[in-house]
């Protein structure tokens, strides 16, 4: 029973965080909306489907918890999954996908490694228009790594945290609460015009101990957002 209620507390959590970090953002958002509607700016659209966006990244990431939640999952079957959907529907796109090791994964570890991949995903196609996306996945030395690497326009890392209006990027803030709640890291490297890497980190053995409460991640609700 106490392990049930512990994983009931723990996707709770999970859907908590995302809930005040994607609602947050997407009230910021609404308040661009509006102030460039009233302006009649030539951005209205392109700020009305930023919005549309952000919702959509609270649905999916909603229906990946609630999946994970109910039943177990295999971590190989959903990222070749999600590679290949993506793919689909970017033919344009270089997608290629490699895997080494084996064993086997948690709930909690595959929804944060399908989470963290679908953001990595999202902005390489977004903001760094890329020709080529590799994925890397591995099971190794009890750790999942997890690379997602892009030839696309690249960044500079100094901007990372924070979007030209001063708030923290929604999708660097989700991948980062994922990979906190279990003991995990992400890290982002990028080079401008040279593409972006971003590396998860899941120590597997912390996954069956990291049951103590995370505090949420929060995301104020005032002033425009950016992922």
């Amino acid at each position: 029973m106490a392990t049930i209620r512990e994983e009931r507390a723990f996707w709770a959590h999970q859907l908590h965080a995302h809930l005040l970090n994607t609602i947050g953002a997407a009230i910021a958002q609404s308040q661009v909306c509006e102030a460039a509607v009233r302006e009649a700016l030539p951005t209205s659209i392109e700020e009305l489907v930023r919005l549309r966006e952000i919702l959509r990244t609270l649905e999916d990431a909603t229906r990946t918890m609630a999946a994970s939640a109910a039943l177990p999952r295999h971590l190989l079957g959903e990222v070749r999954a999600r590679v290949e959907a993506f793919a689909s529907a970017h033919p344009a796109l270089d997608v290629r996908l490699r895997t080494r090791g084996r064993g086997r994964v948690g709930r909690r570890a595959t929804a944060a490694a399908v989470i963290v991949l679908r953001e990595a995903l999202e902005n390489a196609v977004r903001h760094g228009r890329p020709g080529t996306i590799e994925v890397d996945l591995a099971l190794e030395h009890g750790s999942v790594l997890l690379r997602v690497r892009d030839d696309g326009r690249g960044f500079d890392p100094a901007a990372l945290d924070l979007a030209p209006e001063g708030r923290p990027r929604l999708g660097v803030a989700i991948m980062r609460q994922w990979a906190a709640s279990l003991g995990g890291q992400v890290a982002l490297s990028s080079v401008p015009g040279r593409g972006t890497q971003l590396t998860l980190h899941l120590p597997l053995q912390r996954e069956s101990s990291a049951r103590r409460a995370q505090g949420p991640l929060r995301i104020g609700t005032t002033g425009p957002t950016s992922n």
